[in-house]
């Protein structure tokens, strides 16, 4: 835990240092097209509400640049997204993750063709023009034993017609697992940088001015419903537009709070749901995503709401995972672990000299019980003596009577084993001659 506020610490160091540079005057930045800067173009993201502090897998650039960390292998990203007005958005995003640190590639831009210009005697459609915002961006950081932090840097152009101008920032975040495979909580700032002046051919126009930072505060869990995963997360965002301006946060409202919800019906299909409360123009966020791997197919939708117009604002997004999950990293769909098989206990081995633990043997030939073993004590009653003999079932032989006066027949000799020694001696000579014994 010391190893993650010191090296956050450092890696905010870095990002304030580069702030020293000049500052602009106040200017209603907000209202600028860095607008974009808060307009995520990531399906997974945008259906969750823009709620990825702390979640998600895509949009480093956006939200968190930590943000790789929490993927569950290396990925290719590549989408698009047909905005209201005729803007539109291809994108692309790599991410690639080891188990002690993480980089990415972000590369989107906006933009708007065949503008029509207008002037005083009125439209001009022999003359169209084009607008676009272009964001590249490039992110590092290492990982430690339940959390990472990272770093990126990020590079804007804008430009109408010929006009253009260029910008750059850096932002910070850090990822820390507070129950792993759980809870997870993030931190991000974001975009401290400024951007230049527009230039049209070689004149300048206007001045320097900083871009919209931001800074994020946010939580994801994941569990099991009723057998469905589920992730939910929620971010609280402070947006320093305006540079300072008052009229700027009547505009644009600088606390918004983004909330999302993700499950799994399936384990390849998700249903996702999100809202930034306290946003200008949002009404709700909603989304769906297909898995085979290793393609996944993503889709997300915003309904909008600006001056009574009510709009819809669709982003399509395929990704493409790159080799086996990372060891430690849980996938979306979560499944239960395998109990453990516990090896076979050996049997007690008895010692060789202890006669008392080893059990008679038994002999391996039947016993042949003579016929006058049979013979057994008569009662003294000398009516017994009139009883006729019983036929023996056993060997077909009658039972002879005792003689009167008689008490007993004497037994057969026995050998140690209990049997009786006439038997064990014809079974020898049996097994000699091949013959069975008598």
């Amino acid at each position: 835990m010391h190893r993650f506020f010191y090296r956050f610490t450092f890696t905010c160091f870095i990002l304030f240092s580069f702030s020293t540079q000049s500052r602009a005057v106040d200017s209603l930045a907000a209202n600028s097209a860095f607008q974009f800067l808060d307009e995520p173009v990531i399906p997974r993201l945008v259906g969750m509400g823009y709620a990825g502090t702390a979640f998600g897998d895509g949009g480093f650039s956006f939200v968190n640049p930590a943000q790789p960390y929490l993927a569950e292998r290396p990925s290719i990203q590549i989408g698009y997204s047909p905005m209201p007005g005729d803007l539109t958005v291809p994108f692309f995003e790599i991410a690639w993750i080891t188990s002690d640190f993480f980089w990415g590639l972000h590369g989107s831009n906006y933009a708007i063709n065949n503008i029509i210009p207008a002037t005083e005697q009125g439209p001009d459609p022999t003359n169209p023009f084009s607008y676009s915002f272009s964001l590249a961006s490039i992110d590092a950081g290492f990982t430690f034993d339940r959390g990472a932090v990272g770093v990126t840097v990020n590079g804007i152009q804008e430009r109408i017609e010929t006009s253009s101008r260029l910008g750059i920032s850096v932002s910070a975040g850090g990822l820390y697992r507070i129950i792993p495979g759980k809870l997870t909580g993030g931190v991000a700032f974001l975009n401290e940088g400024t951007v230049s002046a527009f230039t049209y051919d070689v004149d300048v126009q206007g001045e320097r001015e900083k871009l919209p930072r931001s800074g994020r505060l946010g939580l994801a869990y994941t569990d099991t419903i009723w057998r469905f995963p589920v992730n939910a997360a929620c971010d609280a965002v402070y947006r320093d537009v305006g540079n300072g301006s008052y009229a700027a946060p009547d505009i644009v409202p600088r606390m918004t709070v983004p909330l999302g919800l993700e499950i799994w019906p399936t384990d390849n299909v998700a249903l996702r749901v999100g809202k930034r409360i306290n946003f200008e123009t949002e009404v709700v966020n909603f989304g769906a995503g297909l898995r085979l791997r290793p393609l996944t197919f993503d889709m997300a939708f915003v309904v909008t709401q600006f001056q009574g117009d009510v709009e819809i604002k669709p982003t399509f997004g395929l990704t493409y995972a790159l080799g086996a999950p990372m060891p430690g990293k849980s996938a979306s769909v979560q499944k239960p672990p395998t109990p453990p098989v516990k090896p076979a206990e050996m049997p007690a081995v008895l010692p060789k000299n202890d006669s008392a633990a080893i059990p008679p043997a038994k002999p391996l030939l039947p016993a042949i019980i003579p016929d006058s073993v049979h013979a057994v004590q008569q009662p003294k009653d000398s009516s017994a003596l009139k009883t006729p003999a019983v036929p023996d079932t056993a060997h077909g032989a009658p039972v002879v009577p005792l003689a009167p006066g008689a008490n007993s027949v004497a037994p057969a000799p026995m050998d140690p084993l209990g049997v009786p020694a006439k038997v064990n001696a014809a079974a020898a000579d049996s097994a000699k001659s091949d013959k069975p014994p008598r």
